[in-house]
C-alpha cells in the first residue's frame, strides 16, 4: 500500500516545482515547500495505518457474538385433526301429495314449522268423496242382496234336483249364479274400501315428522287431477346428515396413520360462526370409488339434532380426530426455515456454536410445527435471531421457554368445551 501512495508523489512534485529557475522564482519555491508539507501531513497517517498487521482480523475478534433466544422444544400430547368442508342435508325429502282429486278447502300447517307424523296439513272438499262412498255402500248392499237370493235358489233347487223334479241343469245354473253373486259382493266390498280410503285422503296428513317447507298450493286450488299434486315438502332434521369429501392424498394419509377402525373416528361439526357443535357425529357412508373429475372421495356423517339447530343446506366444516401423537416435539414456525422444500433449524451446541440442521415436520398446530425427525427433546433451538447466525459461529444464547398455552388454546379451539 505504501508503494501505491508514493507513485503519484513524483508527478505531483514535478508539477509543484516550476522549471523556471530565475531569481524571481523564489516565491514559487516557497509555495512548493508549503504544498509538500501538506502532502506529508495527509500521507503519514495512511502509511502508519497500512503498516499495522492484522487490523481487520483484530476488529472482527473484538466483535461480541450475536445474542439469540434459544429454547428446548415443547413436548406435549397432540390430537391431530383433519378438517374439510361439508354441507348439511336431510335424511329424506318427502313430498306431501294430493292422492285424490279435489279443491283445497283448508291449509292447516305453518310453513317452516316442525310437524309430527299424522298432523293434519291440508283438507280437501270432502263432499264429492262422501257421495262416492255412499254409492259404494249402496253397491255393496245390492250385491249382498243378490247373493242372498242366489243362495236361496240353490237351497230350493237342490232337493228338487234329487227328486228329478227339475232338470239337473237348473241346479247347476243356480250354483253358478251364486258364485257370481259372491264375487260381486267381494268386488263391492273392495270398491267400498277404496271409497273409504279416498274419503280419508280428503284430509292430508304428515307422513313423517320433520320441518315442513312452504306451501305449494293455495285454498281453492284444484289438485290431484291426473297427477298427484305436490302440496309441500317435509324434511326430517333429527338426525341430520352432513356430506363432505377428502382428497386422495388425505385419504391415503388417514389410512396409513389411523390407529382405530374408520367407523370409530370422532367427528366434530364446526358451525358457520366458528363454534363447535356439541354433538359428535359418525360416518354412515363412504363412496366406493374416487371421483375421477375431482380426485376426491365422498363420505357422509350423521349427527343428532334434537334441538333443530341444524337445517338442510348449511355450509359447515367437518373435523375428524384422526390420531394422537404422544410426546410430540413442537417448535414455533418462526424458528423453522424453509429452503427448497426442505425445513431446517439452527441448533446451539454445548460450546455455544451454531449448526444448521435439516428436520422433518408433521402437522401444523396453530403457530407451531410438530417435528417428526431430526430433533431431540434436549436440543437448544434458536427461536429468535436466526438471521444473525452463521454455520459454526459462536453465539450468546439467552435461555427461554416455549409457552405451553398454545397447546391448550389449540385444544379449546378444536374440541367442544364439554368434551375432553
Amino acid at each position: 500500500m505504501s508503494l501505491r501512495l508514493f507513485r503519484p508523489i513524483k508527478p505531483l512534485l514535478s508539477e509543484a516545482i516550476p522549471k523556471n529557475r530565475s531569481n524571481s522564482g523564489s516565491i514559487h519555491r516557497g509555495s512548493s515547500l508549503c504544498l509538500l508539507a501538506t502532502l506529508a501531513a495527509v500521507i503519514a497517517p495512511l502509511l502508519l495505518t497500512s503498516c499495522k498487521p492484522g487490523s481487520e482480523e483484530g476488529a472482527a475478534a473484538n466483535t461480541p457474538p450475536p445474542s439469540v433466544r434459544v429454547a428446548q422444544p415443547l413436548q406435549a400430547d397432540i390430537p391431530v385433526f383433519l378438517e374439510v368442508n361439508g354441507q348439511t342435508e336431510s335424511t329424506a325429502n318427502v313430498d306431501v301429495r294430493a292422492r285424490v282429486e279435489g279443491y283445497v278447502e283448508e291449509i292447516a300447517f305453518e310453513p317452516g314449522s316442525i310437524v309430527q307424523k299424522g298432523d293434519l296439513l291440508v283438507k280437501l272438499d270432502p263432499e264429492p268423496l262422501r257421495q262416492k262412498l255412499l254409492r259404494a255402500q249402496a253397491s255393496l248392499a245390492d250385491a249382498e242382496a243378490g247373493l242372498e237370493k242366489a243362495r236361496l235358489d240353490v237351497e230350493r233347487y237342490e232337493p228338487l234336483a234329487e227328486l228329478r223334479a227339475i232338470p239337473r241343469q237348473d241346479l247347476t245354473n243356480a250354483q253358478a249364479i251364486e258364485k257370481r253373486a259372491e264375487a260381486s259382493v267381494e268386488a263391492a266390498k273392495a270398491d267400498l274400501r277404496s271409497a273409504e280410503i279416498d274419503f280419508e285422503y280428503a284430509e292430508i296428513r304428515a307422513p313423517i315428522s320433520g320441518r315442513i317447507g312452504d306451501k305449494e298450493v293455495d285454498v281453492g286450488d284444484l289438485v290431484g287431477r291426473g297427477e298427484a299434486t305436490v302440496l309441500a315438502i317435509i324434511s326430517p332434521i333429527d338426525p341430520i346428515w352432513v356430506r363432505g369429501s377428502i382428497s386422495e392424498t388425505q385419504y391415503l394419509a388417514d389410512q396409513r396413520n389411523k390407529q382405530e377402525p374408520k367407523d370409530d373416528l370422532v367427528i366434530y361439526l364446526v358451525l358457520p360462526d366458528g363454534s363447535v357443535y356439541d354433538q359428535q357425529g359418525t360416518i354412515n357412508f363412504v363412496d366406493y370409488e374416487i371421483d375421477s373429475t375431482t380426485g376426491s372421495l365422498e363420505f357422509r356423517t350423521e349427527f343428532a339434532n334434537p334441538d333443530g339447530l341444524l337445517r338442510p343446506g348449511q355450509f359447515v366444516r367437518l373435523r375428524a380426530l384422526t390420531r394422537r401423537i404422544d410426546d410430540a416435539l413442537l417448535l414455533p414456525q418462526r424458528a423453522v426455515q424453509e429452503i427448497q422444500s426442505t425445513r431446517a433449524i439452527w441448533v446451539i451446541g454445548e460450546d455455544n456454536t451454531a449448526s444448521f440442521r435439516t428436520i422433518e415436520t408433521g402437522p401444523r398446530i396453530e403457530s407451531m410445527w410438530v417435528i417428526t425427525g431430526g430433533l431431540s427433546p434436549d436440543d437448544r433451538v434458536v427461536i429468535e435471531g436466526g438471521q444473525k447466525v452463521r454455520e459454526g459461529m459462536p453465539v450468546s444464547p439467552v435461555e427461554t421457554e416455549i409457552d405451553p398455552a398454545v397447546v391448550e388454546e389449540y385444544r379449546a379451539k378444536y374440541l367442544p368445551q364439554n368434551r375432553n
